[in-house]
């Protein structure tokens, strides 16, 4: 891909596969991941 001048990038949905992929220094040029409130919502929230 770099070959034809694209960038090469990792995307997921768990923040643990970024962190994987970065702790063993996979030749990627970006990450990217979805960030959730992890917290209990309440009844009523609006938010």
């Amino acid at each position: 891909m770099r070959d034809s001048g694209l960038v090469v990038g990792l995307g997921s949905h768990r923040p643990s596969v970024i962190q994987y992929a970065n702790d063993h220094q996979w030749d990627v040029d970006f990450f990217m991941t979805s960030w959730y409130n992890l917290e209990p919502i309440s009844i009523g929230n609006n938010f």
